[in-house]
């Protein structure tokens, strides 16, 4: 009996060798070769900083911390977005999850944390 779809969505998502960076750039690449998606010239850069309640402590990034769409600093999990804006349409260009420094082991010594400007605009990523 072979794999489910279910079961080979898994395995492709945890264990194929594949880079979502390159995935990304490669999408990019696309999207800007085609009359409808590619960004006119004098565009715009949106950076967007989402927050989504979220209960435990099991899944990277929770942590006590500002939540816009409820108002109020509440345990949630953030991430930040940026995106081309033209005057006529929207290209999401990156994603990245923000770890509050809460949830990490040595706060903000920590390896992994950077604030959300650095996450928005890496420098060398």
């Amino acid at each position: 009996m072979g794999e489910t779809p279910k079961t080979a969505l898994h395995r492709f998502l945890t264990e194929a060798p594949w880079s979502s960076d390159r995935v990304n750039e490669r999408r990019l690449e696309i999207m800007n070769k085609c009359s409808q998606t590619k960004i006119s010239r004098g565009f715009s850069l949106i950076i967007d900083d989402s927050g989504h309640r979220k209960s435990g402590n099991f899944t990277a990034g929770v942590g006590r911390q500002y939540i816009g769409e409820i108002g109020k600093t509440e345990n949630g999990i953030v991430v930040v977005t940026t995106h081309l804006y033209d005057g006529r349409k929207s290209l999401p260009l990156d994603i990245e999850l923000y770890q509050h420094a809460d949830s990490l082991s040595q706060g903000k010594q920590d390896p992994l944390f950077e604030k959300k400007p650095e996450l928005a605009l890496p420098v060398n990523r």
